[in-house]
C-alpha cells in the first residue's frame, strides 16, 4: 500500500485573523489622522479670514469716523458762518440807541451849551440847545458837520432871548436858542458803537 499522501507541512505560523474591533479602531485612527489636520486647517483659515474681515471693518469704521468728524468740523464752521451771515441783517435792523446818540451830541457841545429838548426817531434827531453866543452856536454846528456819523444838519431857526441880567451893568444878556435837525449815518454810528469809540 503504498499510497502516497502528501502531507502539507506549514512551517510558518498561522496568521491570526484580525478582529473586527481592531479594524474599526485602526480605521477610526486613520480617519482622525487625515480629517483632524484638515479640520484644523479649515478652522485656521476661517478664523484668519474672519480676523482679516474684522480688521478691514475696523479700518473702514476709523476712516468713516475721521470723515464724519471732518464733516462735522467743517459743518460747524459752515453753519457758524451761515449763522453769522444770517445775523448780519438782524443786527443791521437793530435801531441805534437814542441814549448813545444823545451822549455823542452832548459830547460835542461847548461848555455853556444846554440841551432844552431832544427827540429821536430812527436815523434822525431833533435837538433844541441854548447857547450864550452865536459863536458857540456856529462852533457846535461846525462840530456836527465834521462828525463822521452825521450825514447832515439843518437849522430851521435861531431865537434870541434875554434870560439873565448881569448885575454890574444891569443889562440883559441874550441867550440864543437853536434847533438842530440832525440826520445820522446809521451804519457809521453802529460801526463806531461796535468798536467802542
Amino acid at each position: 500500500m503504498s499510497s502516497s499522501r502528501l502531507m502539507e507541512i506549514n512551517l510558518l505560523p498561522r496568521r491570526e485573523k484580525i478582529g473586527y474591533a481592531f479594524k474599526a479602531a485602526a480605521s477610526a485612527l486613520l480617519i482622525c489622522a487625515v480629517l483632524g489636520p484638515a479640520w484644523l486647517g479649515i478652522q485656521y483659515y476661517t478664523v484668519t479670514h474672519s480676523l482679516e474681515r474684522v480688521q478691514q471693518e475696523l479700518d473702514m469704521t476709523k476712516k468713516l469716523h475721521a470723515a464724519k468728524e471732518k464733516n462735522i468740523v467743517q459743518g460747524n464752521v459752515g453753519s457758524a458762518a451761515s449763522g453769522l451771515s444770517a445775523m448780519i441783517p438782524l443786527v443791521e435792523q437793530v435801531p441805534v440807541s437814542a441814549v448813545s446818540v444823545l451822549n455823542r451830541l452832548v459830547a460835542l457841545l461847548p461848555q455853556r451849551g444846554f440841551v432844552l429838548d431832544y427827540q429821536y426817531s430812527e436815523g434822525a434827531a431833533t435837538m433844541t440847545v441854548q447857547f450864550d453866543t452865536l459863536l458857540e452856536t456856529s462852533a457846535y454846528l461846525n462840530q456836527l458837520n465834521r462828525a463822521d456819523w452825521v450825514e447832515g444838519v439843518v437849522i430851521p431857526g435861531v431865537a434870541a432871548g434875554s434870560e439873565g441880567t448881569v448885575e454890574s451893568t444891569a443889562q440883559q444878556v441874550p441867550k440864543y436858542t437853536t434847533t438842530f435837525q440832525i440826520a445820522l449815518n446809521k451804519q457809521t454810528f453802529k460801526d463806531m458803537e461796535g468798536q467802542g469809540k
